[in-house]
């Protein structure tokens, strides 16, 4: 009985670790996606004003990039 305990519990840590890579993938594929003003993550969509432009994070070709969306006033 104990050591099919220890199996078990062998294939429970397997599949926690599998679990975990697939977490981490994701979070560095969702950061990709992300814009950054060298402080702060923003994800595609919000804006942001920096000397008087306005700003919006958007996703290009699988990557966050900043576009120019206008002057503040």
């Amino acid at each position: 009985m104990d050591s099919q305990i220890a199996i078990e519990l062998q294939q429970i840590k397997a599949i926690n670790q599998q679990i975990l890579v697939e977490l981490q993938q994701n979070k560095i594929q969702i950061n990709a996606l992300n814009c950054t003003d060298g402080e702060k993550s923003y994800s595609p969509g919000m804006k942001i004003t920096n000397l008087n432009q306005k700003y919006r994070c958007e996703n290009v070709n699988g990557h966050g990039e900043w576009k120019e969306i206008g002057a503040f006033q």
